[in-house]
C-alpha cells in the first residue's frame, strides 16, 4: 500500500486502507497518522472518521475525537455507532442535553438497545426531568424486569411524585432479589408510615430484625410498632431484645420504661428510666 501511495499520494481510499490495517495490527499512532491524511484528502468514508475518532479518544483527545465523530455524521447521518461514541462523550464531560439528543438518534436507529435506555433514563433523573426518566426506565425494564438498580431508581422516582403504590412495586421488587437492602426497607418503611400501613410495617421490621438480629435498633423499632398497634406483650419482648444486645441502649430502656407505665408495672417502670437517665443524661 505504502508503494501504491508512492504512485498516487493523493488518493484517500490507499491512506483508508492503510489506516485500517495499521489499526488492526495494534499501531495507533500510525493509524491516526494515516486516517488524518484521508481525511485531508477528503475522504468520503464515514468508517474513517469513526476509526479515528476511537483512536483519539483512546488518546484522550476529546474535541478532536468529537470532530471526527461529527464528520461521520455529515457523511452518514444515521450512523448509529457515531452517535453512540458522540453521546457517550458528551455525557462524560456533563453535556447532557447533547448526549440526550444523540442517544436519543441511536435509539431510533437501534430500539432494541435497553442499556442505552438505563443511560438515558439517569440523564432525565439527573435533570429532574421525572417524566421522562420514568419513561425510559420503563422502557429499559421491558427487556430487565429483574434489575435491582433500575427498579430501586424507578421507585425513589415514583415516591418523589407521590405515586406510593408504584414505589412499592419496584421497592418490592428490589427486595425480592436483594433481601438486605436497608435503604430500601427504609424507603417502604417510609410510605407505610405515611399510610398508616401497620401491618405491612411489621411484616417489613419482622423481617428487618431477622436479618441483622444482632442491631438493636431494628428490635428496637419494632417494638415501636408492636406498642403502637397495642401489643404490648410482643413490644416488650421486642424492647427486652434490644437491651439484651445493648444494656445501654437509652431508647429501648426509655421505651420500655413507658410501657411498664402504661401497663401498671411502676417499679419496673422506675427502673427502666432510671438506666434510660443514666444511658443517656441528656
Amino acid at each position: 500500500i505504502k508503494t501504491a501511495i508512492k504512485k498516487n499520494p493523493a488518493s484517500a481510499s490507499l491512506y483508508e486502507k492503510l489506516g485500517n490495517l495499521y489499526r488492526s495490527g495494534g499501531k495507533d499512532t500510525e493509524a491516526i497518522t494515516a486516517y488524518k491524511e484521508a481525511a485531508h484528502l477528503n475522504s468520503t468514508s464515514h468508517e474513517v472518521y469513526l476509526n479515528l475518532g476511537i483512536l483519539l479518544e483512546k488518546r484522550s483527545l476529546l474535541d478532536e475525537a468529537v470532530v471526527a465523530y461529527k464528520q461521520a455524521l455529515r457523511i452518514k447521518p444515521d450512523y448509529a455507532d457515531a452517535h453512540l461514541r458522540l453521546a457517550d462523550v458528551r455525557n462524560s464531560r456533563g453535556l447532557h442535553q447533547e448526549a440526550v439528543t444523540h442517544y436519543s438518534e441511536f435509539l431510533k436507529l437501534k430500539p432494541d438497545s435497553p442499556d442505552i435506555q438505563l443511560k438515558l433514563a439517569r440523564i432525565f433523573a439527573r435533570n429532574k426531568e421525572n417524566g421522562l426518566a420514568i419513561d425510559a426506565y420503563i422502557a429499559f425494564l421491558k427487556h430487565a424486569p429483574d434489575n435491582v438498580d433500575a427498579n430501586r431508581e424507578i421507585a425513589a422516582l415514583y415516591r418523589a411524585k407521590g405515586d406510593n403504590d408504584k414505589a412499592v412495586e419496584h421497592y418490592t421488587k428490589v427486595l425480592a432479589k436483594q433481601k438486605d437492602d436497608m435503604d430500601t426497607r427504609n424507603a417502604l418503611v417510609s410510605i407505610y408510615v405515611k399510610n398508616k400501613q401497620y401491618d405491612e410495617i411489621t411484616v417489613l421490621l419482622k423481617g428487618t430484625a431477622e436479618l441483622f438480629p444482632d442491631d438493636p435498633n431494628n428490635h428496637y423499632k419494632l417494638g415501636l410498632i408492636y406498642e403502637f398497634k397495642k401489643d404490648y406483650e410482643n413490644a416488650i419482648t421486642s424492647y427486652k431484645k434490644a437491651i439484651e444486645m445493648k444494656a445501654d441502649h437509652a431508647r429501648s430502656l426509655n421505651a420500655l420504661g413507658r410501657l411498664y407505665m402504661k401497663t401498671g408495672r411502676i417499679n419496673e417502670a422506675k427502673e427502666m428510666l432510671e438506666a434510660a437517665k443514666k444511658a443517656d443524661p441528656t
